[in-house]
């Protein structure tokens, strides 16, 4: 049994708003807040999220808004059912992450 998992990640705005042109930021920054309080069930279940769009690019030029995510989720029992929930929940397919 794992005690505790932790869990992190970044999703951009960019590249959900490319799969719904309608998608507003105002609309990102609340479906993201949704997404992680869905994901964690468990009173002890904890996470912080900075939405921001201060990083640069290489040529000086703002990055889009984007989220940092972490989850610290509490005695998962089963790992492999938590584990696919945060690939449900990133929208991608554990055979479509590329490393």
């Amino acid at each position: 049994m794992i005690e505790n998992e932790n869990f992190f990640g970044q999703i951009s705005f960019e590249y959900e708003h490319n799969a719904n042109s309608k998608l507003t930021e105002k609309d990102f920054r609340e479906s993201v807040i949704q997404r992680i309080k869905d994901y964690c069930k468990n009173e002890e279940d904890r996470y912080h999220i900075i939405f921001h769009d201060k990083d640069l690019k290489d040529d000086g030029s703002s990055k889009p808004l984007h989220a940092h995510f972490f989850i610290l989720i509490s005695s998962m029992l089963i790992l492999t059912y938590q584990y696919l929930r945060l690939y449900q929940f990133q929208s991608v397919h554990p055979h479509q992450q590329h490393i």
